[in-house]
């Protein structure tokens, strides 16, 4: 900086004080990451082991801010295709979708879409996938596409991981309190 160089301005780095678990996990994972290139899903696997690890540093008060930020300058991606990882790992539920996923049948935008699906429209996808091999990003949209003609119930169903959220959270406030949200059209059941 001294000399002029003002991209040296702000450097990335990890303190290291004392040895504890997080930041050895921290460093094993961003060491790990930069020894050869990745497949898309071990990006996903990557991205949400350093969210969890910068969560729990977060909750210890180690790190603060964003910690989806944080996680993507250390990764060198942006934040929105941080949360297309977290929007597979969570919401990609068909076990088949998943291996072909693993295996690098399934693309990671194919991979994407079908996380938006419900578990029956993934099943659909999965079918594709049992008949054909491979499953492009034009069958998921197909069963997108053929999710949208379908008659409109008022709201549909919650994916499974939220219910838990949402039994909690209707415990807290009591049922009579809550009300479904109508833009996204998620259902309280």
């Amino acid at each position: 900086v001294q000399q002029g160089k003002m991209r040296y301005n702000e450097v990335n780095c990890i303190i290291e004080n004392k040895r504890d678990k997080d930041i050895l996990d921290l460093m094993l994972l961003l060491t790990n990451s930069t020894a050869r290139q990745l497949s898309d899903p071990e990006k996903v696997r990557q991205a949400e082991s350093l969210t969890n690890i910068l969560k729990r540093m977060q909750e210890a008060g180690k790190v603060e801010g964003r910690v989806r930020d944080i996680a993507a300058k250390m990764l060198r991606a942006s934040s929105g295709q941080l949360a297309r990882y977290h929007a597979i790992a969570e919401n990609l539920q068909n076990p088949e979708l998943k291996q072909a996923f693993d295996e690098g049948r399934l693309g990671i935008s194919a991979a994407y879409e079908a996380s938006r699906l419900d578990a029956a429209e993934q099943k659909k996808v999965a079918d594709t996938l049992g008949k054909e091999g491979k499953v492009s990003l034009q069958h998921v949209a197909k069963a997108a596409k053929a999710e949208e003609e379908k008659p409109k119930t008022a709201y549909r169903s919650l994916h499974p991981k939220h219910h838990e959220k949402l039994v909690k959270k209707m415990e807290m406030v009591g049922i009579e309190n809550m009300t479904p949200c109508e833009q996204c059209k998620i259902a309280t059941e």
